[in-house]
């Protein structure tokens, strides 16, 4: 509960995939936040699925998963 600040870098591959990459990036934020952690840090990517929606269909999950935590926040 005395800790000022968090940097956040969560792996697609060690979190147990896409989905579970999203929701883990959301609660340690949601954590973070409840306990006024002072200062967020978070590793993100680029939304490939949003950048590259006028090109065609390209995804690129691990960029995306980070992106959706990036907004979220």
């Amino acid at each position: 509960t005395d800790v000022y600040g968090v940097f956040c870098n969560t792996d697609i591959w060690n979190c147990g995939g896409f989905q579970s990459e999203i929701n883990q990036g959301k609660m340690i934020f949601d954590i973070a936040k409840e306990l006024h952690v002072q200062h967020f840090i978070y590793s993100s990517l680029d939304h490939t699925e949003k950048l590259m929606a006028a090109h065609g269909n390209f995804r690129c999950y691990h960029y995306d998963a980070k992106a959706i935590v990036a907004e979220y926040i």
